[in-house]
Order: C-alpha cells, then structure tokens, then sequence
C-alpha cells in the first residue's frame, strides 16, 4: 500500500466489506438433506468492486481500493486480477467472508446468505483512513460502497466521505450503504445514494 499509482481514472471505489461470492443452482431445496448442487461459480464480490466490474465493462476506468485478508483474500486477489481495472488491496489480518447464493430450478427462487464479514481492528481500521488521507490527488469521482464488517462503527462512511469533501476538492462523494450509515452522513456532501430492495435515495446540498 506504500506504492504511489499516478491518477488516471475518472472514479476510485472503496469496499470495507468485499467477498468471495459463490453460486450454485439445485433442482429442490430441502430442509435436514445434503443436497448437490450444479453449476457452481466464484465471483468477486462487494459494492465499490462491483462498481468498478460495471465501470470496466461500459469502458470507463476506474481504481478498486478494498480490504483482503486469509485465504479468501488471496483468492479474491486473484480473482480481481482478471478484471481491466487497477487494484489494491489494504491488507487485515482476518479472513474477507464468503457470501453464497443458491438458485432452486423448480421455483425459480434464489436463496442469498450473506456472511458478516472479518474483524476490523483498530490498528487496521486507522491504516484505512490513513491510506485515503495520504492520497496525494483523487479523480473526480469516490465511491465508497457495500456492507459495513462488525465492530466497525456506522460512521465509518462519513468519515471517508469527510476526508473525500474537505482533502480532495472538488471530488464527489457517492456512497451505497445501509441505512444505519446513511443516518451518520451529512447533507452538505456532494452526493449520496442508496440502492436496495426498496429503490435509490439520492441526498443533495442545498444551495
């Protein structure tokens, strides 16, 4: 994380929380039965990741910036190495979680299981607003996106959002969160969104 990369993209992303996301399908899903499953598949996972896999993919550029650790931080390493875009782990001592996600062919139904994700310490947790506050220039755009890890505070997201607005004018903020870290973020940002099940929020300063 020492390394400086001159800026050349139009948006960085930060995941707190990233994972390994897996994937099978399975004809019947039933209760007390060691069921097979087909078709399994490994992605990387994540909000700013997978913000950054859609910017890649619409030919923009952009700089992922997420925690990895364990096995399934080597794994998401170099699942990520796949992808056109820069990456660069902040290393933790824990393991990043693994998310699982099974679709049931006769219903047509598919079942998500989220992990909570690794502990963050707090020497860790000051490694990552130390790695954004020495950033020397940022780009236009900062996405800092996804679930928050236990034990870390709501308000993490509002100190990154901090830092975005008053060291790196005139960067904009966008934030794709939970509601709970919403709550911590202030109006006066650039811009804010939440994406769910229930839609996109979008919070604007006044003028």
């Amino acid at each position: 994380m020492d390394k400086k990369f001159p800026v050349t993209e139009e948006i960085f992303t930060f995941t707190i929380n990233p994972a390994v996301d897996k994937s099978a399908e399975i004809e019947h899903v039933r209760p007390e039965s060691k069921l097979y499953c087909e078709n399994p598949s490994f992605e990387a996972g994540g909000g700013g990741i997978n913000v950054s896999k859609a910017v890649a993919e619409l030919g923009g550029k952009s700089r992922a910036y997420y925690l990895s650790g364990g096995h399934t931080g080597d794994k998401l390493e170099d699942m990520l190495r796949n992808y056109d875009f820069l990456n660069i782990a902040v290393e933790i001592e824990d393991s990043v979680r693994e998310n699982f996600t099974i679709y049931e062919k006769s219903s047509q139904q598919q079942y998500r299981f989220n992990m909570p994700g690794p502990n963050i310490q707090d020497s860790e947790y000051r490694k990552i607003m130390k790695t954004f506050k020495e950033m020397e220039s940022f780009p236009n755009y900062f996405v800092i996106s996804g679930s928050i890890p236990p034990g870390v505070d709501d308000a993490v997201y509002a100190e990154l959002a901090e830092i975005a607005k008053i060291d790196i004018l005139p960067a904009r903020s966008l934030t794709l969160t939970n509601e709970d870290s919403l709550k911590e973020l202030s109006p006066k940002f650039s811009f804010v969104l939440r994406n769910d099940n229930f839609g996109i929020r979008s919070s604007r300063p006044s003028h």
